[in-house]
Order: C-alpha cells, then structure tokens, then sequence
C-alpha cells in the first residue's frame, strides 16, 4: 500500500507537533481518549475534530468545546467544519498552531528551522504570570516592534521601543488591567515590524508598569531616551 501523498501539519516556533493525511479523521482533546492528547487547561476533554476525507479539504470541527476553536482568529460555531487552508493559524483553547498543507517530506516531525520562535510571536495569554513574564521579556531583550493585542471589544495596537511600551503612563497601568482581568480572552501577536517615523521619545518600562499595577500606585517614573542615542537607557 501506497503512503499518502499530501499532509497538514500543524507548527508551534517550527517544531511539527502533528501531522493528518488524506483520509484520516482524529479527535484532539484534554481525554485520555483522545486521539491527540493535549495537556492543557484550556483544552476540552473533546475539544475538536480534524477531518480529511477523499478528495476534500481538511476541516476542523468544534466539538462544544469550553474555550473555543479559531481559525485565523475566528471563533468557530460548534459542530461546522471549518476548512483548514495552508498558512493560516488554528487555535485550540490558548494553544495556537501554524498550518501547513502540502507534499509530504519524509523527514520526521523535529524542529525545522531553529530554536527562535518565528516572527511574529502569537498566542493567547492564560494568567497574569504569564503576561508578567512576557512583557519583562520585551524588556530584557530591548525588543523593538510592534504588540498587537485581541480582545472581544477590539484590536489595540503598541509600539515597542528598546523594551518600551509606547503609552502615557496612565494608558500602560489601564492595558495592565484589563490584560489581568480577562487573561484567557487576549490573543496577542509581538513582530519586529516597526513603520518609518515612528520612533518615540517616551515610554514606559514594563518593569514600572508592573510595580504600580501590583503596588496598586496611580503613578510611576517613565522611561526616557534621545531618538538619536538608542543605545542609552538612562
């Protein structure tokens, strides 16, 4: 017997996680009868059905589950198969996959390219750890770029320069709050992406954010920089 010819496999920074050929059907969830076993809070015990049947395109079903199924940042309704196209993003709960479609390579499922997540950055935070962590990585590594954050009420996009939030102060302490409440509900993306002319000369450190929001202060110093002197941070 011939092996199929074409796969989706789904990427997480690279690494093939999962692979679905022509003609297979597989249930992915939190259960240990799942086909696909998935160790995640955010994961129904049934969460959703891959589906590639003869001469169709695969689909993803949403299987009623507790924290959704998104393709390409669309939530799914329950129970409608959605088709899965090359080069989009399916999200389970908080565990966000790239999808790729094509001829099967028979190399085995291993970290393709390198240990660097690709750019853009994308996930949906689970807790404000999480979020903590994150936003003191921007600053650590002095990323420069652009933070687009998802919300049920809207996009809000902020520009980060040499691991600075771009927002007046009280608007960095207002985004902390609302990413603490609802942590589950923000899907954010993080790129090196940064438009001509946009270079600011203020920003907020998200170290300084973080200790007023968790102090419960009104007011923090902010950071300064000369748009001609990036190297200096004082």
């Amino acid at each position: 017997m011939s092996r199929a010819k074409h796969v989706l496999e789904l990427l997480q920074h690279g690494q093939i996680v999962f692979r679905l050929f022509e003609g297979e059907t597989v249930v992915a969830g939190r259960g240990r009868d799942s086909d696909w076993v998935l160790h995640d809070g955010s994961i129904s015990r049934s969460h959703a059905r891959l589906t590639w049947g003869i001469k169709v395109e695969p689909t993803v079903t949403d299987l009623e589950s507790q924290n959704g199924t998104f393709v390409a940042g669309q939530a799914l309704a329950p129970d409608r198969p959605q088709q899965l196209k090359d080069g989009e993003t399916l999200s389970l709960g908080a565990l966000d996959y790239q999808v790729r479609v094509g001829a099967l390579s028979f190399a085995p499922a291993a970290i393709l390219d390198s240990d660097t997540p690709p750019d853009p950055i994308q996930g949906r935070f689970r807790g404000w750890q999480e979020i903590r962590s994150f936003l003191l990585s921007l600053e650590a590594k002095r990323h420069t770029g652009t933070f687009l954050i998802s919300r049920p009420a809207g996009q809000e996009q902020v520009t980060v320069f040499l691991g600075s939030l771009v927002l007046e102060p009280a608007a960095g302490v207002a985004l902390l709050r609302t990413l603490a409440a609802a942590p589950a509900s923000v899907r954010y993306a993080v790129s090196s992406k940064l438009e001509i002319g946009t270079q600011p000369t203020v920003g907020c450190l998200p170290s300084e954010l973080i200790a007023t929001w968790e102090k419960g202060e009104g007011t923090h110093s902010t950071h300064r920089y000369a748009r001609d002197r990036p190297d200096s941070d004082s």
